[in-house]
């Protein structure tokens, strides 16, 4: 297969870490399951259609179309095809998160009402009760609550270990919560979505830490305590 070969040439030949190599091979897998197209076969078309839907954060789908175009760059130069319009499409540009405001009260509780399903707990309460990241929400497991009333897991970008209360309305739906095995990012985002077009209330993953880390503030909790409960390493706290 053309996605196995272009994977081991990401590995061998460009000597790429086998966790990037996963993830291009993840985000290819991906258009193939949007498009219900071998690889192979998606093209500029398929591109456009993602930009007119947007099905996914930004950044993500500019990362899905990134490992697009090198996946047809690298079939065009070992002569499986040549290079096509993909080229020519411009990717999606990033929205800056950091411009978006945290969720007010009134739409706070709604989330906390809305969950069905313990992946939508697993979105909603994680984010909101310990500001963890879509990655986070979407890797974490039982044994990360401690006895000690505490929180424990290891930071998606920097690997840092995180400790964070147990909130009281964490540790009611624990179970609800619990009920669901660890999953990836992208089946959370999927969640995400549902729960936003159900419920009628826009907003995206980042909002709810946001959220989190106002609430923090509010209650003026210092600033060195907001930056390690969020995981930070340096000032970007302060663009909460």
């Amino acid at each position: 297969m053309l996605k196995n070969a272009f994977c081991e040439s990401l590995l061998i030949d460009q000597n790429r870490k086998p966790s990037t190599v996963k993830a291009y091979r993840e985000r290819l897998e991906w258009w193939e399951r949007y498009t219900g197209k071998p690889i192979g076969e998606v093209g500029p078309d398929d591109i456009r259609r993602l930009k007119r839907e947007r099905p996914l954060r930004t950044n993500t789908m500019k990362g899905n179309v990134v490992a697009l175009r090198r996946f047809h760059v690298w079939g065009a130069n070992e002569g499986h095809w040549n290079l096509n319009g993909v080229m020519n499409v411009a990717p999606p540009l990033i929205d800056d998160d950091d411009q978006l405001p945290p969720l007010p009260m009134e739409q706070v509780l709604r989330l906390l009402a809305a969950p069905r399903r313990p992946l939508e707990y697993r979105v909603v309460h994680y984010g909101l009760y310990c500001g963890t990241r879509i990655g986070e929400s979407a890797v974490m497991e039982g044994r990360f609550w401690h006895d000690d009333g505490m929180l424990r897991f290891r930071g998606e970008k920097n690997g840092r270990m995180r400790s964070v209360p147990i909130h009281p309305g964490l540790e009611q739906v624990k179970w609800s919560i619990c009920a669901s095995l660890p999953t990836d990012p992208s089946t959370l985002q999927r969640v995400k979505r549902r729960i936003a077009k159900r419920e009628r209330l826009p907003f995206v993953a980042g909002q709810l830490r946001k959220t989190f880390s106002t609430a923090l503030y509010d209650a003026d909790v210092p600033d060195e305590v907001v930056k390690a409960l969020l995981g930070h390493k340096g000032d970007v706290t302060r663009v909460y």
